[in-house]
């Protein structure tokens, strides 16, 4: 029925298992937006797939190292951000996260700032920190990949570009 409505998915998949949960979500149900993905890294073919049609992996941190608490050092976050996927963060189950957008937030910038001291990337990025510009990205990249009309999400992104260049330049 969602595919005769011409509706948008989202497909939770990769957030434990293989990518081929990623590749399934993507080739057999046409996700537009895929939650967690944390396996993409792990096909190349897919990731550089994720990257030229811009499918939208929605990382949730908290739940993320919850249900993989071997990623704490080495979460993809870091990795995708610098690879150009367009990436957000979200919240995910709040009845066992309890967690607010902002603590996701900082709980990504925590993952990222280690994945890049575990790999001692400094010499490699010019920061091992999550960058002003890149946290306006990953909020832009929310907007824009909304599922809602064209012009709403125009107004949205009008909206908030404007809000979060005033706090970035400042």
């Amino acid at each position: 029925p969602l595919f005769k409505t011409c509706s948008f998915l989202t497909i939770h998949a990769g957030e434990e298992g293989s990518a081929q949960n990623i590749w399934e979500a993507v080739y057999k149900l046409n996700a537009h937006r895929i939650g967690h993905g944390l396996t993409l890294i792990k096909h190349p073919f897919l990731l550089e797939l994720a990257r030229n049609t811009q499918i939208c992996i929605e990382m949730a941190p908290i739940s993320n190292i919850f249900t993989n608490p071997h990623l704490e050092n080495n979460s993809p976050l870091h990795d995708y951000i610098k690879k150009g996927i367009c990436v957000t963060i979200n919240t995910d189950d709040k009845a066992w996260s309890d967690s607010s957008l902002s603590d996701e937030y900082v709980k990504g910038a925590e993952l990222y700032w280690k994945r890049a001291k575990n790999k001692n990337l400094e010499s490699e990025f010019k920061s091992k920190f999550l960058t002003k510009w890149e946290v306006l990205r990953i909020v832009k990249n929310g907007f824009k990949k909304a599922f809602i009309n064209r012009e709403e999400k125009r107004d949205l992104l009008n909206a908030v570009e404007e809000e979060i260049y005033q706090l970035i330049l400042v």
